[in-house]
Parts: C-alpha cells; structure tokens; sequence
C-alpha cells in the first residue's frame, strides 16, 4: 500500500503544533485570521493553494527555517520558486512573532467589496458593536475598518463572521492587520477634517521606532495630521489615520516628510521601504467624531 499523500493542511498542522500553537495564536502571530488557518488545514475547496503573500505570513508566524519553509510553499505549489530567506534569526523579528500582551485586541480591517456596495459594507460594520470606525475608500480595497474587540478570539470571529453574515454578502475579502496594542502608537481626538489612511511596510528600522519616527515629525495645526498610528501585525508593519486639509498637504506629509525620513544607520536603505494610501469617502465615513 503506497504511503499517504503528505498535504499542505498536514505540513501546516504538523508545524503548528510542533510550536504548540493553537490556530488563535497563530492567527495572532501571522496576521491572518483563525478561519483562514483552519479551513487551510482541512484542506477546504479553494484553500488548498493560497496565495503566497499569505502562505508567506503563516511561514513567518511559525518562525520557520528555509527548508521548512522551501517544504510548504512546495506543497502549496509544486514547482514555483519562491524567494523565502527563513524566518528564524532575523533581525528585529518584531511584532510579526510576538502576540500582544493586553487582553484586548485591535485590528485594521481591509475589505474588498463588489462594486458599487462599499458605503452599505461601510455602514454595516459601523453597526457592530466591535466596530470603532469604518468607511469607504478609494485605493486598492473599497473599505477600511478598525475594530476592537475584548480578546484576540472575538475579534477574529467578527472578522470570519463578515463572510457569513448576509449583511456583507457583497465581500470578496478580508485583510486584518492586528494592532499591537502593547506598543507605542499615537492617538489623538479626530476633527471634521477629511481622513486617509496610510499602511506602510517598515524598511531598515523596527516597527516600533518607525511609530516614534512618524510622532517626532513636526507637524502644525493647518498640515496632515496623525489621528492615530500603531505597529500591526500582517501585510504591513505600521497603519494609521490621517486627518488633513487638502490634497496637497497630504502629499507633502506621505511623499515629501514619510519618504524622506532619515536613515537610522548612514548609508543604510531608508526606514519606509513601502506606503500605501487610501483616502476616505468624505460623506462615508461611520464612527468618528464629527463624521
């Protein structure tokens, strides 16, 4: 008898509970939610091969070496070369490894919704009790949200439950960024002013420091303004809101003051190696004072 086929969901499973991590945890660890976890190892239709961005953040959860890593993006898809350098030893492993230490939990909700239903999704979540804020935007997803929740637990089956409750049939998906909300940050009182919100991959500096970067810009009443920002976990390594003025001066503050920040270490790559800006629909934005 020929021995069984060895799965992704197997591997995965296997991996997981080497590190004896329950699926809430690594959710938490990698920035995905549970259900994602759980539906990979069942080996559900449609989730036998996910896509490699978010193959790669379970990887780096699990604190996998190379040939663990080489083993599962083998088995998701045979035969593509991915460029995976190990997750163990790296420096400034940061807040992609370690769950946040407070009970409660916080994430960034990306949602990509069927056109033209992105206000209704807006105004749905607004309707949660876990929902703080929501609105739709344009950018590359059609709805931000932030959502709080009193544990990790809850907050994941909220999410997993917009795939399910017929208010938010017209969701594609979901991308959670898991706020670590035992880190600096910065909170400030919203004013009327119109909203962007900012999602930036970290370059040559911990999440941390880039938060106490982003607080030291100078920065007066009539420019762009952060309402808040803190260290995530998932896609991007910090996300924030911005209350601004114009156009313009949202620019200057993204691409002119974010851009341009020096570098920790002289000679070395930049501390922002990526941003990416969604802009609030003025009259659909649901939560926020003065909104």
């Amino acid at each position: 008898m020929d021995p069984p086929t060895l799965t992704l969901g197997d591997q995965l499973r296997a991996l997981r509970e080497k590190r004896l991590y329950s699926q809430i945890e690594l959710a938490r660890r990698a920035g995905v939610s549970p259900g994602f976890i759980s539906r990979l190892e069942r080996g559900v239709d449609g989730y036998t091969k996910p896509k490699s961005s978010s193959l790669k953040k379970l990887m780096y959860g699990l604190g996998l070496s190379f040939e663990e890593g080489e083993l599962l993006m083998g088995l998701a898809h045979p035969g593509r070369r991915e460029t995976f350098t190990g997750a163990v030893g790296l420096i400034d492993p940061d807040a992609r490894h370690e769950p946040p230490a407070s009970e409660s939990a916080e994430a960034y909700v990306l949602v990509d919704v069927e056109p033209p239903n992105a206000a209704y999704v807006a105004a749905s979540l607004a309707g949660l009790r876990e929902c703080v804020w929501s609105a739709a935007v344009w950018g590359p997803f059609e709805v931000v949200a932030r959502l709080r929740a009193s544990s990790a637990s809850s907050l994941f089956q909220c999410i997993d439950a917009l795939h399910v409750d017929p208010r938010f049939t017209h969701v594609r998906r979901t991308e959670t960024l898991l706020i670590r909300t035992d880190e600096p940050k910065i909170e400030r009182v919203p004013d009327h002013r119109p909203l962007a919100f900012l999602f930036m991959q970290k370059g040559q500096v911990d999440s941390r420091g880039l938060v106490r970067m982003l607080a030291d810009i100078p920065l007066g009443p009539r420019d762009a303004n952060f309402v808040h920002a803190a260290v995530t976990m998932g896609a991007y390594d910090v996300a924030a809101t911005i209350a601004f003025p114009s156009l313009e001066k949202l620019e200057e503050l993204v691409m002119a003051k974010i851009q341009s920040l020096s570098p920790v270490i002289p000679g070395v790559g930049r501390p922002v190696a990526r941003t990416v800006t969604a802009l609030a629909l003025t009259t659909q934005v649901y939560g926020i004072s003065g909104s």
